[in-house]
């Protein structure tokens, strides 16, 4: 598990774990993505999710969704993980990226990691 996504999360798109890392690593390392080496699942109480999401709201891909939970139609507040490693929080992005400010597979990778951000913050679905 790689902040609270299991490694079939990332087969879905193909990647091996490794891949999934270095892809990760260099997202880090740009400034797009926190700490990618975590098992931690439950977030600092002092980190501002909310800023987080205002950030997003800039995205052309995930945007309107964004917005709907920076203007608290949509949050709900961070999921409660089970496990917290005190060392570093869940893997979540710091600041928005488009597809043209990173490579084609960092792009899913920061993609796939984004929309589970937004979904550990938002309201549950509901059918």
């Amino acid at each position: 598990m790689v902040g609270g996504l299991g490694t079939c999360a990332f087969q879905q798109l193909f990647v091996s774990p490794e891949q999934a890392m270095t892809h990760m690593e260099k997202l880090y390392n740009k400034g797009f993505l926190s700490y990618p080496r975590t098992e931690t699942t439950r977030y600092n109480p002092t980190i501002n999710l909310f800023s987080i999401v205002n950030k997003l709201c800039a995205n052309q891909d995930y945007g309107p969704f964004a917005q709907r939970v920076a203007n608290k139609e949509m949050w709900a507040g961070p999921k409660k993980g089970k496990h917290d490693d005190k060392a570093h929080p869940p893997i979540h992005p710091v600041k928005n990226a488009d597809r043209n400010s990173v490579s084609h597979d960092e792009w899913r990778i920061y993609d796939l990691l984004t929309r589970h951000f937004l979904a550990t913050v938002a309201k549950d679905a509901e059918l």
